[in-house]
């Protein structure tokens, strides 16, 4: 049999059924249509775009770059509501932003490829060694130099173990 609450019921008397009283639902949604009203509107955002007139010349508008006889350099995403001279200057700084991650990224692959280099000679010279083959004195004190400049380097680029 299920529960039905009379026409008199209690605000504080609870469905089995339900995991609230219906107090505490009506409390629950006061409580969010406060929260809501207190919270600032979403900001959504706004797109400007970052274009290059065919004679060279860079500039930035709100619409798309055809529309200016333009070529389009890069977009980015701005708060929308703020002066055009704002969203530009924000747009500035998140290109500055990726290219120095760009830059910060490409500095990385170069040092990754350095230490496979060093990795490589390191390789080639410690094989002379492994097949038992006897090297002339002035040959293996050229490899203990270069060996130990090959380690400096290692160190200095900070590669990872071999």
């Amino acid at each position: 049999m299920a529960y039905e609450p009379s026409p008199a019921a209690d605000l504080n008397m609870r469905d089995p059924s339900q995991p609230f009283t219906p107090l505490a639902r009506r409390s629950i949604l006061a409580a969010a249509c406060l929260l809501a009203a207190a919270l600032p509107p979403a900001v959504h955002p706004a797109t400007i775009y970052h274009c290059k007139t065919y004679s060279g010349a860079v500039y930035w508008s709100e619409n798309a770059c055809g529309k200016s006889s333009g070529v389009m350099v890069d977009m980015v995403q701005v708060p929308d509501g703020m002066p055009f001279k704002e969203q530009v200057k924000i747009g500035e700084r998140l290109q500055q932003d990726r290219q120095k991650a760009q830059s910060g990224e490409d500095k990385d692959r170069d040092r990754q490829r350095q230490c496979s280099a060093i990795d490589r000679e390191i390789a080639e010279i410690e094989a002379q060694y492994k097949n038992g083959r006897h090297l002339p004195a002035d040959q293996v004190s050229s490899h203990q130099n270069r060996m130990r400049d090959l380690r400096s380097q290692r160190s200095r680029l900070n590669c990872q173990s071999r």
